[in-house]
């Protein structure tokens, strides 16, 4: 569980590291060159709570590195998530029996009802695959695009919301069963 522990805190560390690489204000970068209007993009990079406004008008109207990076964050996670969820899976089986899942988190077989099965965490693991594939796909739209901004630039959003809403809903479910395995320590000695 330490290994898990440190998982954890590396993408922790990874998600504020990515904050302070990117916490800088597009304001005014407009659509490719920049705003005619005279703004002081200081003043609102400050207003705003960014660190400073972004330095080149083109780079932040084509740029999705943000974007990238945390989605790259969230896949990290995820990945760790469904490991330990497999890991949770193996030793709830019968023939390990290390632990032992609430059955709030588990459902009973359809053609054996003494059997519990894990399905959240298989749900959970299966996910996963779902955001790594919004990785690839936002890098496969973004290594294809011109300097500028491109309409393609827009399913990027979409992919964002879906993987947050993911890894955070696997946090949250992974925190509850968490707080609710049984650990078998006598088998674990065995």
């Amino acid at each position: 569980m330490l290994a898990y522990a440190n998982m954890f805190k590396r993408d922790y560390e990874r998600f504020e590291s990515s904050y302070e690489r990117n916490n800088y204000c597009p304001l005014g970068s407009a659509a490719l060159a920049g705003t005619p209007h005279n703004i002081d993009r200081f003043k609102t990079a400050e207003l705003l709570g960014f660190d400073s406004p972004t330095l080149s008008a083109l780079d932040t109207s084509s740029n999705r590195d943000f974007a990238l990076e945390i989605l790259f964050n969230i896949s990290t996670s995820m990945m760790h998530i469904s490991r330990i969820s497999e890991e949770l899976i193996l030793w709830s089986s019968y023939e390990f029996g290390f632990v032992k899942m609430s059955d709030d988190y588990a459902t009973t077989s359809s053609i054996m009802p003494q059997k519990k099965n894990p399905d959240i965490l298989e749900l959970t693991r299966g996910k996963t695959s779902h955001v790594i594939g919004n990785l690839t796909s936002m890098l496969s739209t973004i290594q294809g695009l011109p300097s500028g901004y491109s309409r393609d630039l827009q399913q990027i959003n979409p992919s964002i919301w879906s993987a947050s809403k993911i890894v955070i809903s696997s946090l949250l479910i992974m925190e509850s069963m968490l707080k609710t395995v049984v650990i078998n320590k006598k088998n674990m000695r065995k």
